[in-house]
This record gives structure tokens, sequence and C-alpha cells, in this order.
């Protein structure tokens, strides 16, 4: 709902960003900023998108975004981790 809100109020505003870029959840709100989903699209998105998560069995672990290309990442890794 935040997202929305920022987008509606920057609207309000009259300031028309020149791109978007959205990570995981932000991707639904970059989906409504430039008007490929309805406000309604996105919260019922982001409402299935929760229920999902929650509903999952979590693998242990961890993830980590990193700026390198696989071949640099996986050569500085120990073997037991798993570079996808």
């Amino acid at each position: 709902t935040f997202q929305i809100a920022l987008v509606d109020f920057m609207k309000l505003l009259d300031i028309t960003p020149d791109g978007y870029i959205g990570h995981s959840v932000g991707e639904l709100g970059c989906a409504y900023m430039d008007g490929c989903f309805t406000a309604e699209e996105t919260l019922l998105a982001t409402y299935y998108r929760g229920l999902a998560s929650n509903e999952t069995e979590l693998i242990p672990g961890y993830m980590a975004a990193i700026g390198l290309g696989y071949k640099d990442v996986k050569d500085l890794c120990p073997p037991e981790i798993d570079v996808a």
C-alpha cells in the first residue's frame, strides 16, 4: 500500500520519473507505476505473494545479491556454497 500511495502522490505532484526499478516485491510497485497493474491488482498480487511466502516451507540458508559474474563468485566461494 505504501508503494501505491507513493506513486499516487508523485502523480498528484505531476512528477514523472524517467524509469522505474524494483527488486522482489518492489517490482509490483513498478508495474503499478507503469500502468501495467491497477491499484487493486497490485494489492491482490502483493497479498497472494505474501500468502505463498507464509505457506511455503522454508529451505534453511541465506541469500545474497552480489555484483559479480557467476564464475568470479564461484571461484571465491567454498565448495559447500551453492552459487545460482
